[in-house]
């Protein structure tokens, strides 16, 4: 007996199996645009630099200035307070102590803190505390926590003294009104 073999017609699953891999390829395309847009444009926001051409102009400048801060060998301790008032201001201490650890007393102190989120800026001289020396302090609007980059600038007689810094701000308000409010 010869026994003939019929050759056997392809199966449904080899005949589905281009548009799988079309399909396939199609959302793995989508799902690293979505990924490539959400890194753009959400993320921690440390992209935002405000007046970053006066900046840039001023590099030079602002580098010879940390120099001769290190070169002074103040120290400051900056801490943003927890507690935020219904209008979202908020107390911000400095504490500046000299080389040796003497608090530093009649200096004029600039602090600019610009919201790393946003690049929102916010500006204030702080001022003597009178009970103690070396603290100065200023109520500011910063009414949201988060990371803020701090620029300062104190400087007593002919000493000049640039700090800058992250700081992070806890408490505050919530930063998205009526949402989620019963």
């Amino acid at each position: 007996m010869k026994t003939e073999s019929t050759p056997t017609p392809p199966t449904k699953r080899r005949r589905f199996s281009w548009p799988i891999i079309v399909v396939a390829l199609l959302g793995g395309h989508a799902t690293i645009i979505i990924t490539a847009v959400t890194l753009a444009v959400g993320g921690t926001g440390r992209g935002v630099v405000p007046d970053y051409y006066r900046q840039a102009v001023d590099f030079d400048q602002h580098k010879a200035d940390l120099a001769a801060s290190a070169k002074l060998g103040w120290t400051v301790t900056l801490t943003p307070g927890s507690l935020v008032d219904a209008e979202g201001r908020r107390v911000i201490q400095a504490t500046l102590t000299d080389a040796e650890g003497q608090p530093i007393d009649n200096a004029a102190v600039q602090l600019r803190l610009i919201r790393l989120v946003d690049g929102q800026a916010v500006e204030m001289n702080l001022i003597a505390h009178a009970q103690q020396t070396g603290r100065y302090e200023a109520v500011a609007e910063v009414p949201v926590g988060g990371w803020y980059q701090a620029d300062l600038l104190a400087e007593r007689g002919n000493d000049r003294f640039v700090l800058q810094q992250e700081i992070r701000a806890v408490g505050g308000l919530d930063p998205r009104p009526g949402e989620g409010a019963s």
